[in-house]
């Protein structure tokens, strides 16, 4: 299937950005300690890595070839998550403030991707769509939790 370079790009953009956030829950989940917080950002990690899978079969099926790495930015935002879980004594209110911080990115490069690109396959629209959705769902799912980690006033 012929498909443009720019959609090609995007995808493997996208596709860096899974791991990214695939990395970015392992680096949180080492700085909480609470172990059912640490499970469920362990739990999004492989969700990311599922993600990153579809994305590179999706990139070689339309007949590109899928970037292998992750993104200068997803490196900054692993080293301020260690340097904040550091700052906070592992505090699981600031990492899941990066967890929100991240899936918000997550969500505008999908929409951007989803926009930009009207003559994608419809397949590839689904897939894309179907992960939105479940970044959807993780951030209300993190927000929810983030209520009940609110760090006590001094």
């Amino acid at each position: 299937m012929k498909v443009s370079k720019e959609l090609l790009q995007s995808l493997n953009d996208l596709l860096s950005r899974n791991r990214d956030a695939q990395k970015g829950y392992v680096e949180a989940s080492n700085h909480v300690n609470l172990k059912e917080l640490s499970k469920w950002m362990v739990d999004y990690s492989h969700q990311r890595q599922l993600f990153a899978a579809e994305l590179d079969l999706e990139v070689r099926r339309l007949g590109g070839k899928p970037d292998d790495g992750t993104t200068i930015a997803g490196e900054a935002h692993r080293i301020w998550i260690d340097l904040k879980g550091q700052l906070t004594e592992n505090d699981p209110y600031a990492m899941l403030e990066e967890c929100t911080r991240g899936e918000e990115k997550a969500i505008e490069d999908y929409d951007s991707v989803l926009k930009d690109h009207h003559d994608m396959p419809m397949e590839t629209r689904d897939m894309l769509n179907r992960h939105k959705s479940k970044i959807i769902n993780a951030l209300r799912e993190i927000k929810t939790m983030m209520k009940m980690y609110v760090p006590a006033e001094s």
